[in-house]
């Protein structure tokens, strides 16, 4: 039987070697851990950089979708005369984007314009709204802008709601009949307005 601390076949442990050992495996692990440090400081560079492009890309879609909204209000307010004659029996000259303050603050109507119901040549209010794709949820604010616009009582004609859209989600096609909302496509009148406001 031996006093001393064995090794691994039977060979006394020489605990300077060993310690000496250690020493270099752990600066070993000092440079991996110094490598893995400036891994990450350049990771984080990375991952900055492209945080920073998202967001400049975020901005440019941003950018793009105004301007295709726009693009579609235009085609609203160039076609919506001849669909209005045409399908619902009313004369407009022009449409145009209109602004009305209620109780102090700004109301903002896509499209608006003042015609005649040619059945009683009645004077009749488009308040309108263009999107590329309209929901049900989209029926819902705008109705509920203009009854604000309409109880306001900024308005003085008789009121044709309608909501031109690229396409219509079938949740927006049932809300436009029940709050009587026309609701048109480039291709058809997908809802006729059947009551006002």
């Amino acid at each position: 039987m031996s006093s001393g601390i064995e090794g691994g076949e039977g060979n006394q442990l020489d605990l300077p070697r060993e310690i000496a050992g250690l020493k270099l495996k752990l600066e070993e692990l000092d440079a991996k851990l110094g490598e893995v440090g400036k891994l990450a400081v350049d990771l984080r560079s990375e991952v900055s950089k492209l945080a920073a492009g998202l967001e400049g890309l975020q901005k440019e879609v941003s950018k793009l979708s105004e301007s295709f909204g726009h693009v579609v209000e235009d085609i609203a307010r160039s076609t919506l005369p001849s669909i209005l004659l045409a399908k619902m029996g009313i004369s407009i000259g022009s449409l145009a984007r209109a602004f009305f303050t209620v109780d102090g603050r700004v109301v903002e109507l896509d499209i608006y314009g003042v015609g005649e119901r040619l059945s009683d040549k009645s004077r009749v209010e488009i308040l309108g709204e263009a999107k590329a794709r309209i929901h049900g949820e989209d029926v819902r604010l705008f109705h509920e802008k203009a009854l604000r616009l309409l109880d306001s009582k900024v308005l003085d004609g008789n009121p044709v709601l309608v909501m031109y859209g690229l396409y219509a989600h079938p949740s927006a096609i049932e809300e436009a009949s029940r709050r009587g909302v026309a609701l048109i496509t480039p291709y058809i009148e997908v809802v006729k307005a059947t009551k006002q406001g």
